[in-house]
C-alpha cells in the first residue's frame, strides 16, 4: 500500500516541528500561528491576530526547511511590530519589503533556508543589519 499524499496542514506542522527543534524560543510563536487556506494567493502571510494565510498549491510545492523559515519569517514581522510600524508609511508595500530585509538577514543568520525570491539588502545594494524605517528611507 502506498502511502497517501502529505496535507498542506501536515506539512505546516512538520515545518513547525522544526522550527520548535531549531529555535525553541520561536515555539509559542510558531504554536500560537492559526493556519487558513486562501487559495490562490501564491504565499503564505500572517495577520496582526496570529491568522496564518496560506495557498494550499503554494505550501505542497515549498520545500519544508524553506517553509520552516517562512514561518520564522512571518513571525519575525509580528514579534517586531511591523503591523503597526508600516502604517506610519504612505507605500505600504515598500515598507513590507522594507521590513522584510532584516528578517531574512537575521533568519539567514540563524541556519535556515529561505527561497531564492526571499529578499535580501545585497540584491537592493545595501548593507545588512538597519531596521525598517532606515531599509524604507534607502529604498524610497
Amino acid at each position: 500500500m502506498q502511502p497517501s499524499a502529505i496535507t498542506p496542514l501536515e506539512k505546516i506542522g512538520d515545518a513547525r516541528a522544526i522550527v520548535r527543534k531549531k529555535t525553541p524560543y520561536f515555539r509559542k510563536a510558531v504554536l500560537s500561528l492559526v493556519p487558513v487556506a486562501m487559495p490562490g494567493i501564491g504565499t503564505v502571510a500572517c495577520t496582526d491576530r496570529y491568522v496564518l494565510i496560506y495557498d494550499p498549491k503554494f505550501i505542497l510545492e515549498f520545500p519544508v526547511e524553506e517553509l520552516a523559515g517562512a514561518l520564522v519569517h512571518e513571525i519575525s514581522h509580528l514579534l517586531r511590530g511591523h503591523h503597526k510600524r508600516m502604517k506610519a508609511f504612505p507605500d505600504l508595500e515598500l515598507a513590507n519589503i522594507a521590513g522584510d530585509l532584516p528578517i531574512n538577514v537575521d533568519i539567514r543568520d540563524m541556519g535556515y533556508k529561505l527561497p531564492s525570491f526571499a529578499c535580501f539588502p545585497h540584491k537592493f545594494g545595501l548593507k545588512e543589519h538597519l531596521h525598517l524605517e532606515e531599509y524604507y528611507e534607502l529604498l524610497s
